[in-house]
C-alpha cells in the first residue's frame, strides 16, 4: 500500500520526489477535480455526520446536517455543543432563501424560538454564558471551495475511491467568507484530507486548521430529506 501511495504521488506530481511540492498546473488540476466532485455531491440530497473540536473557546460540536441538494440548497443542522462532556447548548439550524434560522435550546428571542440572520452575519451559532459563539460550516460542498494549495498528494482507496491530501491550502471566496464569519480565518492553514467514493463523490473530509479539527462524513446520498423552514411569525430578525 505504501508503494502504491507514492506511485500515485509521483504520477500526480510529474515525477516529483515523495513529499516534494506539486507543480502549479497539477495543483490547478487537483483543485478543479475537487470542485467537480463537490458539484456531483450537490446534485443530489445528502446527509452529513459532523464532529468538530474547537479551541477558542474550547468546545466540541457534533451532529447531523441534511440537505435537499441543488442550487441554493435548503439545509438543516441538529447539533450539540459540549465542553469536557458537559452539554453547553443544543441547536437546530435551517438555511433557506439567503436566511439562516437558529433555534438554540438555552436562548429565546423576545418569546420566539427562532432567530433569523442574513447578510454578513449569516452564520451558525450556539449560546454560551448568554453570548453567541460562531460555529464552522458542516457542509462538505463549502469546504471543497479551494483556490490553491502548496502541495497535493493523491492515492487510491481500497474500495475503488480516491483520497486527496492538501497542505498549505487556500480557500475560494465562498469558503473564505465562511471562515471569516466563524473566526477561523488564518494564513497558516495546515491540512485537508478529502476521500471520494468509487463514483467520485465526496465521502469524507478531515480538516485541520488553527482553532479547529473538523471531520465530515457523508452518511447517505439520494435520501428524501424533509426540512421544514420556519414560517413567518415563528421567528424574530436577529442582530448580533
Amino acid at each position: 500500500m505504501r508503494s502504491t501511495f507514492w506511485l500515485a504521488t509521483l504520477l500526480l506530481a510529474g515525477c516529483a520526489a515523495p513529499g516534494a511540492a506539486v507543480p502549479g498546473p497539477t495543483v490547478v488540476r487537483v483543485v478543479s477535480e475537487i470542485h467537480d466532485a463537490a458539484d456531483r455531491l450537490r446534485d443530489s440530497s445528502y446527509r452529513v455526520v459532523f464532529d468538530m473540536t474547537l479551541s477558542d473557546p474550547p468546545a466540541r460540536w457534533q451532529g447531523t446536517m441534511r440537505t435537499r441538494g441543488g442550487q441554493d440548497a435548503i439545509w438543516s443542522v441538529d447539533g450539540t455543543a459540549s465542553d469536557d462532556g458537559t452539554v453547553l447548548d443544543t441547536v437546530s439550524i435551517v438555511d433557506a432563501g439567503g436566511v439562516r434560522y437558529l433555534n438554540p435550546e438555552i436562548k429565546t428571542f423576545s418569546g420566539y424560538e427562532w432567530a433569523a440572520l442574513d447578510g454578513p452575519l449569516r452564520a451558525s451559532y450556539y449560546w454560551r454564558h448568554g453570548r453567541p459563539v460562531p460555529l464552522p460550516e458542516a457542509d462538505p460542498f463549502v469546504w471543497c471551495d479551494l483556490s490553491d494549495a502548496r502541495m497535493a498528494v493523491t492515492a487510491p482507496t481500497a474500495d475503488g475511491g480516491l483520497r486527496y491530501r492538501l497542505t498549505g491550502w487556500s480557500p475560494g471566496p465562498v469558503l473564505e467568507g465562511a471562515l471569516i464569519r466563524t473566526g477561523l480565518r488564518d494564513p497558516a492553514y495546515t491540512t485537508l484530507n478529502l476521500t471520494l467514493d468509487e463514483d467520485g463523490v465526496p465521502a469524507r473530509l478531515d480538516i485541520t486548521l488553527p482553532g479547529a479539527v473538523i471531520s465530515l462524513v457523508v452518511a447517505g446520498t439520494g435520501i428524501r430529506e424533509m426540512i421544514k423552514v420556519p414560517e413567518a411569525g415563528a421567528f424574530q430578525p436577529f442582530a448580533l
